[in-house]
């Protein structure tokens, strides 16, 4: 079934993140979209690994009411930590502190804990970790999609119609595996064209 945004066509100059995940959800919902991005290097997220929350004391309220919870209700009194400015500019003493705190209860432990005073908290998890979250497995997050090497896995787009589901029809490109195609499809440029921009560095 085609998607609800099929015949649009997208072209995306974003990077890091924000920006290429909205795209990745527009073409999910059946948009072509057309990413540029830098010839020799890629987008920057194609060599970060994967990154995930991390606990953290946000506002004031919340630090006193951490400190007063771990057994350090002098930190929240601190002049150097008493507000959150004077937090920031006194981290490298504090990271420290916090660091020990941390390391004397188990993620589980933190979030049960933190969560009965409203701390805002959450664990940091690896890849199998997500995928066997009960939640992630109930939407149906994690898919499947075959290339000429194999399956590869990917994250499904959070959006989910009951009447009309998303198809996959294509897995995330390698850094120039469509340039050819697009170049020739709507550029209507020529092999001996394509051949002089890949010399000058202009594509990949």
């Amino acid at each position: 079934m085609a998607g609800p945004l099929t015949g649009l066509r997208v072209l995306d100059l974003s990077r890091v993140m924000a920006g290429p995940w909205c795209t990745q959800i527009l073409a999910d919902m059946g948009a072509e979209v057309i990413k540029i991005e830098h010839p020799l290097l890629g987008d920057d997220t194609r060599h970060w690994v994967p990154f995930w929350l991390k606990d953290k004391e946000g506002n004031d309220g919340q630090f006193k009411r951490f400190c007063e919870a771990v057994g350090r209700p002098e930190l929240a009194v601190d002049p150097r930590f008493s507000t959150n400015p004077e937090r920031v500019k006194h981290r490298l003493e504090l990271i420290p502190l916090m660091v020990q705190i941390t390391q004397s209860r188990t993620s589980h432990e933190w979030i049960e804990m933190l969560g009965a005073i409203s701390v805002p908290c959450g664990p940091i998890q690896n890849i199998a970790q997500v995928f066997a979250d009960p939640q992630v497995q109930a939407r149906n997050m994690q898919i499947e999609l075959e290339t000429n090497t194999g399956a590869v896995p990917g994250v499904a787009n959070p959006i989910k119609y009951s009447r009309t589901p998303l198809e996959y029809h294509k897995p995330p490109p390698r850094l120039g595996e469509d340039t050819d195609s697009v170049l020739e499809r709507l550029l209507h440029k020529g092999a001996g064209e394509i051949s002089a921009l890949r010399q000058k560095g202009v594509v990949k």
